[in-house]
């Protein structure tokens, strides 16, 4: 066997083992570990300049790139089934008031973390995020490929059945702001507006236009040239 893949094994081995040994903890003893740990970090992240944490990020993306490409296809297999058993036991040890605790402060933790990075970061951060995706597609065959979704679809359906209806009134809430978000943005765009009128349009205003000059009758269109409508207006006769 390899070094590197004994190295990587013992790794996997002493992480579970870690794992194994938080199974014995308390829930009021694994919230105040997971709320230190919080603090910590986020007096860490606080005390960072811009310059520090893009060093930071740049060194962790480029850690995990040399660590997945070394992986073999074993490895990689072997190294999501823990991570999702983790995931699991996790998911299941929890109750319902502390997943919706978790829930938010990781929503609060990526809020913070996207309202600091910068423009520049967060252009690197999904480059990043889209090339280690597009790797981990390009390696992986069609058996993990239709195993992947799979265990997707089912993670779903747990969290789905888990969550309560004050927690699927939320998530829905915020995904239809999010779809109304992205709608205004959208039409709000600059590349989205026609750089030429509609030739339907067109051709419906001149047919208007046409006719009222033929026939008469006291009325007059006017032809409303953004949004391509007609509206009707009787002239006051004078008196």
């Amino acid at each position: 066997m390899p070094k590197r893949k004994s190295q990587l094994s013992r790794h996997t081995s002493q992480t579970r083992a870690a794992t194994v040994r938080r199974l014995g903890e308390t829930s009021s003893e694994h919230e105040q570990r997971l709320a230190n740990e919080t603090e910590y970090r986020s007096r860490a992240r606080a005390r960072e300049s811009s310059t520090d944490r893009s060093q930071r990020l740049a060194y962790y993306r480029q850690y995990m790139l040399e660590t997945r490409d070394r992986e073999s296809s074993i490895e990689r297999s072997q190294r999501l089934a823990s991570q999702r058993e983790i995931a699991s036991e996790t998911c299941a040890r929890e109750t319902s008031a502390e997943r919706s605790q978790r829930l938010a402060n990781l929503r609060q933790n990526i809020s913070e973390k996207r309202h600091r990075e910068s423009s520049i970061e967060r252009s690197q951060r999904l480059a990043s995020q889209r090339a280690i995706t597009s790797e981990s597609r390009a390696r992986e065959t069609s058996a993990e490929r239709s195993q992947r979704l799979a265990n997707n679809r089912q993670n779903m359906a747990e969290i789905r059945a888990r969550e309560s209806s004050t927690e699927r009134s939320q998530r829905l809430t915020a995904a239809a702001q999010r779809q109304r978000t992205s709608r205004i943005r959208s039409r709000s765009a600059p590349h989205m507006w026609p750089s030429n009128p509609p030739v339907k349009g067109q051709l419906l205003a001149s047919a208007v236009i046409s006719i009222i000059k033929k026939f008469g009758g006291g009325y007059k269109a006017v032809i409303d040239a953004p949004v391509y409508r007609s509206r009707w207006h009787r002239p006051v006769k004078n008196a």
